[in-house]
């Protein structure tokens, strides 16, 4: 039997920038780099298809403003949510600083109370020369699998060929 790699979901990303390791309970789908500003976006989804959990990490390759960012992560998902039902909307708490590892990190939560409920948060960070936005996306009952897995990246990240290593 003939086993192609592209069938082997990865639990580690590693590339000019940022590299992580994530959960087996989750496998990264998709990596992609936008011409008009250099970003790198990669998604990550729960195996478990009867779970809803799935992150995205979207790294730039330099230092943007933290709460703008987030502000625009805030935005995008508001236009999905109108794009597929207005009667779904995400209410978004106030932007707070946290710690993420070592750095100084800045997070905005959202619920969408009749989607489940959906649940989530969007964390930003400055890492060396790279501003970082993780997307972590999930229901009550796929919270515990989530968190361990927003875990292992924050105990693996680091970033790498932009200036030194965290």
């Amino acid at each position: 039997m003939v086993i192609s790699c592209r069938t082997i979901p990865t639990t580690v990303y590693q590339d000019k920038g940022l590299n992580f390791k994530i959960t087996e309970e989750f496998k990264i789908v998709k990596t992609e780099t936008w011409k008009h500003n250099d970003a790198t976006y990669i998604k990550i989804e729960r195996r478990n298809d009867n779970l809803y959990a799935n992150f995205s990490v979207t790294w730039l390759p330099k230092n943007f403003d933290l709460d703008k960012e987030l502000r625009v992560f805030e935005e995008i998902l508001k236009e999905m949510y109108e794009r597929e039902d207005t009667q779904k909307i995400p209410v978004f708490g106030e932007v707070k600083s946290i710690k993420f590892a070592s750095n100084e990190a800045r997070q905005i939560d959202y619920i969408v109370a009749n989607d489940g409920p959906r649940l989530g948060s969007y964390t930003a960070f400055h890492c060396d020369s790279l501003t970082v936005i993780i997307g972590q996306h999930y229901t009550p009952e796929s919270q515990v699998m989530t968190d361990r897995c927003r875990q292992m990246i924050e105990e693996t990240y680091s970033c790498i060929g932009q200036g030194t290593a965290r």
